[in-house]
């Protein structure tokens, strides 16, 4: 083999491991099996978040300004849900949240005329047990969302959620009590 040959054959296998790093990278946030969600757990452990049992991550999460995330027993997060950890997010025991869901907790206090997002002001969110938030909700900063609530898809929460209620709507507002014998679907 001469040198030329050598160089090339280099070249091809940088480039056969440069697509090796790719795929192991694009898997963590596409490919969804279970192997890839105990995976996904484990790398947000070693990152510093508190993730009990029985939980499940699926693809695409985005976690922004770090991990400063709790999250309890038998959780399931779908796809594509956003978490703003400027302050803290609790997320309880048996919560379900669906697909694209974000929780933002960093905001700006209103500036001066010639700067309106003045100071910048994180609060956190609190997600108690058997809540369920449905796709595509928000979830500002501050929020605790209540006991056994229902947040519909597509809701803005700019307020706190009682237990036991379903709100929706932008902004959202409680449009039924819910008992413990509710068991319809939305």
């Amino acid at each position: 083999m001469n040198i030329l040959s050598r160089y090339y054959w280099n070249i091809i296998n940088f480039h056969t491991y440069v697509k090796l790093k790719i795929y192991t990278i694009i898997s963590f946030f596409f490919l969804d099996n279970k192997l890839f969600c105990q995976y996904r757990i484990y790398l947000l452990r070693i990152m510093g978040s508190k993730i009990g049992s029985n939980c499940n991550i699926r693809y695409g999460p985005v976690f922004q300004e770090g991990f400063n995330i709790n999250i309890g027993n038998n959780v399931f997060i779908n796809s594509q849900c956003q978490f703003d950890t400027s302050a803290k997010i609790t997320i309880e025991d048996n919560v379900i949240i669906s697909h694209q869901v974000s929780f933002i907790t960093g905001s700006h206090k209103i500036g001066s005329h010639n700067n309106r997002a003045g100071d910048y002001n994180p609060q956190p969110i609190v997600v108690k047990k058997g809540a369920w938030i449905c796709a595509k909700a928000i979830i500002l900063p501050g929020i605790i969302v209540g006991e056994g609530s229902i947040v519909a898809a597509g809701a803005v929460v700019t307020k706190d959620v009682p237990q036991d209620v379903m709100v929706a709507g932008v902004p959202a507002k409680i449009i039924k009590y819910l008992d413990n014998n509710d068991k319809k679907t939305i």
